[in-house]
């Protein structure tokens, strides 16, 4: 009796690779989609190189999971392609893993009702926004 099934990962940044490598060790057969020319997601595109070598971090990982045998698929805009449509993913495949990320930042809403230091007056406030702040609070 064989356990192993196909998998299409829809995403590269750490979440997406971090399943393909587990799933994969545990027999199935992997194939990770990404919109972007490159793999590695948030790693790739939003870490500065002075934070980590992507080369020395990053690719060798790819490069690795691909001699294990994990598949990677570049420009795969899933959705939006007639080559890779959902439906042709879901029919291909016998599970599909969402690890999209965010491609913009996202509003983080914080009520801090007890405080004069915010005022909410209907604005948006980004990570590094309030990060800012707080570091500011604290000198």
């Amino acid at each position: 009796m064989s356990y192993r099934k196909r998998v299409a990962i829809v995403g590269s940044g750490p979440a997406g690779l971090a399943a393909a490598d587990q799933l994969n060790k545990m027999g199935h057969s992997v194939t990770v989609f990404e919109r972007a020319d490159r793999i590695g997601g948030l790693m790739m595109y939003g870490v500065p190189n002075m934070k980590a070598d992507k080369v020395d971090v990053v690719q060798r990982r790819v490069d690795l999971m691909e001699k294990e045998g994990v598949n990677f698929v570049v420009n795969a805009n899933i959705g939006k392609d007639p080559s890779y449509s959902l439906d042709l993913i879901r029919k291909e495949n016998d599970a599909v893993v969402l690890a999209v990320g965010a491609t913009k930042p996202r509003c983080v809403l914080w009520n801090l009702l007890s405080s004069s230091i915010l005022v909410w007056e209907e604005r948006f406030w980004y990570a590094f926004e309030i990060t800012k702040l707080l570091f500011d609070l604290e000198k």
